[in-house]
């Protein structure tokens, strides 16, 4: 039975400010922010990277250190050096993190004027950090670790602090203070900015927090003649919304210098140690704005953490990266390209004649492990007559499938199907089969004729193929499509539609088929863009599904 569910999700995000000082200037137009933003413009997606790593690098940070190799990623040559050798952990969109043991692990950048406030007077300071204790067990002064800056005796600029739950002296009621502070050379704080929790909302312990610490001597008031310091500092609270604070300072005119100290991450001058995780951090020439700095933490929170906060069991990005971190890496053959997403993600592209993607074999990615398998993706088709298609004129753009060893397959009709199947223009489908083969139990949706899918479109997929789930209507079980597509007016319309698998018999196995993106195998390959796979050993809801639609149209 078919099924068509209008739907229209509204996404709402906070963002709180919480000014410490009465008076906040807005941002001053300068140069660096004007070219940041015309180079924004004529950034090319690398597929190599996520999507918020091409975010920051449309943004020109002068250093990236995206992962936990230490490496600059922006190719100025700033690498990192890792002592002792920290461990890795995810951040909430997969993405890889340094983690430190609060002893003595850190990253070190070698001294460049590029890492100093006066090389053009505006310094940022951007990272996220995880701290795994709310009690260092290295510290110093009055209870606070330095986890990042630049500085040694003579040698200071500029730190990144965080207080401990019990700090002494002057500093008593600074429980878990965020703070960032600009410094001479000899060590006299020129200005410094702060984000102090409240008691109705203490930062815990493995809490992921977004920070920006900036120093600008440019953007000079009446208020403020020697610029300012401020500091972002963006939560995730209980009903999922990013909550932004800000504190903005005056910068007391005292001369910022570079200095020789090295740049480090970790610590700032091996007198204390941050003990979890720090990751993507990275230093930009300019301030960039607070709706852009936003931007970045509704990036890390996007729609890859939303699918990874519903535990697939695989999900690849554009680089073959399982984010997972179950290690089902894919390969693909005879290199797609890449374009960009409705909410502005990165996703391959195939030529339609060659190129796909293939993850080796695992019993996770059939049916019978659990009982239940769920198939995610999206699609664009570029043109709608494929050049190598199989049976009646279909492509196979995804699936578990070779001669005898047939799983399942997601299916795509072209303009022009022939004998039996020649009134399915452009339907797609998902069927399971039994491992010989032969006709299978499906799913599908059918476009209408006042509405066909359009060359170009972006569509979101989601087949599920469920034994255990069963009824008199379905006695073993069932197949279950639901098919994502935005009408003219920006409604996200859902259609779905479910199927017995009695009906052709089908009681699914596991094969040893690797499982395929672009085509299933070899047979015919589909034209166009598919991304974001996942695969799930349960049954997502229709509100999950409609969730995942509606992040990447609205978001």
């Amino acid at each position: 039975m078919k099924t068509i569910l209008p739907a229209c999700l509204v996404v709402i995000i906070c963002f709180t400010r919480c000014h410490r000082n009465l008076e906040i200037q807005p941002d001053t137009k300068n140069e660096n922010k004007s070219a940041a933003n015309t180079a924004r413009l004529a950034f090319t997606i690398n597929a190599a990277v996520s999507p918020y790593d091409n975010m920051i690098l449309a943004d020109q940070p002068v250093a990236f250190w995206n992962d936990a190799s230490g490496t600059d990623v922006t190719g100025h040559g700033y690498t990192g050096v890792l002592m002792n050798t920290p461990t890795t952990t995810a951040l909430p969109n997969g993405d890889r993190s340094l983690l430190f043991n609060g002893v003595n692990q850190y990253a070190e950048v070698h001294a460049a004027p590029a890492l100093s406030v006066s090389a053009t007077g505006v310094l940022t300071m951007e990272a996220w950090l995880r701290p795994d204790v709310l009690d260092f067990p290295d510290m110093e002064g009055t209870g606070y670790i330095n986890w990042m800056g630049k500085g040694e005796s003579g040698q200071h600029e500029y730190v990144c602090r965080m207080y401990a739950q019990n700090p002494t002296g002057n500093d008593q009621g600074r429980t878990n203070r965020l703070a960032g502070n600009a410094y001479t050379l000899a060590g006299s704080s020129a200005a410094g900015s702060y984000y102090q929790p409240g008691a109705d909302w203490a930062i815990s312990a493995g809490e992921w927090i977004h920070y920006v610490f900036v120093i600008n001597t440019k953007a000079v008031s009446a208020q403020q003649p020697y610029g300012y310091t401020k500091l972002y500092i963006q939560r995730r609270n209980s009903n999922g919304e990013l909550i932004s604070f800000e504190d903005q300072d005056p910068l007391n005119g005292s001369e910022l210098l570079a200095g020789t100290a090295p740049f480090r991450i970790g610590t700032r001058n091996l007198s204390s140690f941050f003990k979890g995780a720090i990751g993507k951090a990275a230093l930009y020439s300019y301030e960039p704005d607070s709706a852009r700095l936003a931007q970045h933490g509704n990036a890390m929170f996007g729609y890859d953490n939303l699918v990874l906060s519903g535990n697939p069991v695989a999900y690849w990005n554009t680089a073959g990266t399982d984010l997972t971190g179950h290690g089902h890496a894919a390969a693909f053959i005879n290199n797609p390209g890449v374009t960009t997403m409705p909410n502005g993600d990165a996703s391959l592209v195939f030529n339609g004649v060659s190129q796909y993607g293939e993850v080796a074999n695992a019993p996770a990615f059939s049916v019978p492990v659990t009982g239940v398998l769920t198939v995610e993706a999206w699609l664009r088709p570029d043109i709608l007559d494929f050049e190598k298609t199989e049976g009646t004129g279909y492509v196979h753009w995804l699936g578990k499938r070779e001669n005898g060893q047939c799983e399942y397959v997601a299916r795509m009709y072209g303009q022009h199907p022939t004998g039996e199947d020649s009134n399915r223009l452009n339907r797609i489908s998902g069927y399971a089969f039994n491992l010989p083969g032969g006709k299978g139990a499906g799913s599908y949706y059918q476009a209408a004729a006042n509405w066909p899918v359009q060359t170009g479109e972006w569509i979101h997929y989601m087949l599920i193929i469920n034994t255990i789930d069963i009824s008199s209507d379905y006695p073993t079980g069932y197949t279950k499509l639901y098919v994502h597509r935005k009408n003219n007016s920006g409604t996200v319309v859902t259609f779905q539609d479910k199927d017995a698998l009695i009906g052709y018999s089908v009681v699914p196995q596991a094969g040893s088929a690797p499982f395929r993106i672009a085509t299933a195998d070899t047979g015919s390959f589909f034209h166009g863009s598919i991304g974001k796979v996942a695969l799930y050993n349960y049954e997502l809801t229709a509100n999950q599904s409609l969730q995942h639609a509606e992040r990447i149209f609205n978001q």
